[in-house]
């Protein structure tokens, strides 16, 4: 048997085995174990293996309930741009690897005229049921983000929003992620990058994206401003156990060339 299957068998017996650990403490916050922290490192770094073997990955987290990135209110980092005095004026948004359309709805419901990706048909079926719920309409396409543009994407968007897609994309991938969304990207349009790595004291093999990364990476983009998410410690007073496996990063970037 090649290491490759050895390593997918790993990875899904360890996604059967988390929905039944518990996820939140009896006061409804998170709870995320050591064995939960690990599984995400290793399932991350598994869907850097291939572009296939990521869809499935995702695929297999989705149909076990083990979805740690999803969340009920919009990323913080992004209200903070789209509310307030200097807040981005709306215009055409995109949303890659949108999971199930929280961020998406959320920016409808501010005025944006919002197209959401990605690869996950449960994901996109679960953020359309929730658009309805909330009488927004986003659109949501099952899409590869490494491929826009032949998905009949082309923009040009004002803001791209990514919040942990670029971060699992097999690194041979992330050179046509880059070109793809610069593609259909408005000139000075906006882009809004979270990222995280896992730390190498506790894992030597790398996965995730880097500050270094985005900065060689992404070619006719100013990188604005980059930040690290600060971590907070737990309700009752326990480690937070992802904090200690995963470094959070928010990058702003600002497509070369003039607003239209």
């Amino acid at each position: 048997m090649s290491s490759l299957k050895v390593y997918r068998k790993i990875t899904i017996a360890l996604l059967r085995l988390l929905p039944a650990l518990p996820s939140k403490t009896a006061g409804g916050a998170p709870r995320p174990g050591g064995l939960r922290a690990l599984a995400m490192a290793w399932s991350y770094r598994m869907a850097e293996g291939t572009q296939h073997f990521r869809g499935q990955i995702y695929r297999a987290m989705y149909l076990l309930g083990f979805t740690p990135w999803d969340r009920e209110s919009a990323n913080p980092w992004l209200a903070r741009a789209v509310t307030g005095d200097s807040a981005l004026r709306p215009g055409r948004a995109l949303e890659l690897g949108c999971g199930t359309g929280t961020n998406s709805i959320y920016l409808a419901g501010l005025g944006w005229d919002v197209t959401a990706v990605d690869l996950v048909p449960e994901a996109i079926a679960k953020a359309r049921a929730k658009a309805v719920a909330a009488g927004c309409s986003p659109r949501f396409v099952r899409s590869d983000v490494t491929r826009l543009p032949s998905a009949g994407l082309e923009g040009p968007y004002d803001l791209l929003l990514d919040v942990g897609c670029f971060h699992a994309i097999p690194v041979a991938r992330r050179e046509a992620y880059v070109r793809s969304v610069s593609q259909v990207a408005a000139p000075g349009a906006t882009m809004m990058l979270t990222g995280q790595f896992a730390r190498t004291a506790t894992q030597p093999g790398k996965a995730g994206v880097t500050v270094d990364e985005v900065k060689q990476r992404f070619e006719g983009w100013d990188l604005v401003r980059a930040e690290q998410m600060p971590t907070a410690s737990l309700p009752d007073g326990r480690r937070d156990r992802a904090a200690e496996w995963f470094d959070i990063w928010h990058y702003e970037l600002r497509r070369q060339g003039e607003l239209s």
